[in-house]
């Protein structure tokens, strides 16, 4: 299990590496890279843009018990979106609705794992010392609506603010471990997690570099009295 994870890392971490400087190129030479215009019957450009965005970033987790040591560092967060962009009013101000999909990854202290007692879920501690992993992983489809103003007609800088619609369509606590010989994957359906949220969301857009996020959920991961009082916030690199 160790040595699977450590060389798809190793894969995952090249193809990022070669991909990263094919987008590098690309934005240079065509700072719309990812972005297709749609024309009417006549050819002719209209003010409705089709884009394909990636998002990378990390979580962190506030407001939960002492006890709930999240690692920030090991806490994934990874969404890809399509977005329709409508500017009536010119390049400078753009509307943008569309679908999405979003992996998150939160990461535990290792010396505890999740359980569900009487439908309340909680950590409780490992009683063996091998190697062991500890993390809630969550799949949200969600739906963006955001505004975008750039402050130059080169549109290179810009804020973008809105708010994603967002369906937890997958949850699991997952806990990994080595016991003498033999290797463990076990995942707790069932967590308790709030199916639908919304999450305001605001990315700072510069020239030559990747736009940044931040991304707050306002709502407890876990619904009323099913698990501890907590809220994720996801801050990275949108492209």
């Amino acid at each position: 299990m160790k040595r699977l994870f450590i060389l798809a890392a190793v894969v995952c971490c090249t193809v990022f590496t070669a991909k990263a400087e094919m987008v590098g190129d690309t934005i240079k030479n065509n700072k719309d890279f990812n972005k297709i215009t749609i024309k009417d019957r006549d050819g002719n450009p209209t003010k409705w843009e089709s884009s394909l965005h990636l998002n990378v970033g990390m979580n962190a987790v506030l407001g939960a018990p002492d006890e709930y040591d999240f690692q920030t560092w090991g806490s994934v967060d990874v969404g890809v979106k399509w977005l329709m962009d409508w500017r009536p009013y010119g390049k400078q101000n753009v509307w943008s609705a569309g679908l999405g999909i979003n992996f998150r990854h939160l990461s535990s202290k290792n010396d505890k794992y999740w359980v569900k007692v009487n439908d309340v879920m909680g950590l409780t501690p490992y009683t063996h010392e091998e190697e062991r992993y500890t993390s809630l992983r969550v799949t949200t489809l969600e739906v963006p609506v955001m505004y975008t103003h750039y402050f130059d007609k080169k549109q290179e800088w810009g804020l973008t603010l809105g708010a994603v619609l967002g369906w937890n369509c997958y949850a699991r606590a997952n806990r990994s471990f080595e016991l003498g010989e033999e290797e463990y994957d076990i995942n707790l359906k069932n967590i308790g997690h709030r199916p639908f949220i919304v999450e305001p969301l605001a990315i700072v857009r510069m020239p030559y570099l990747p736009d940044i996020y931040c991304k707050y959920s306002p709502m407890k991961f876990f619904k009323d009295d099913r698990g501890p009082k907590m809220n994720i916030l996801s801050i990275g690199f949108y492209w």
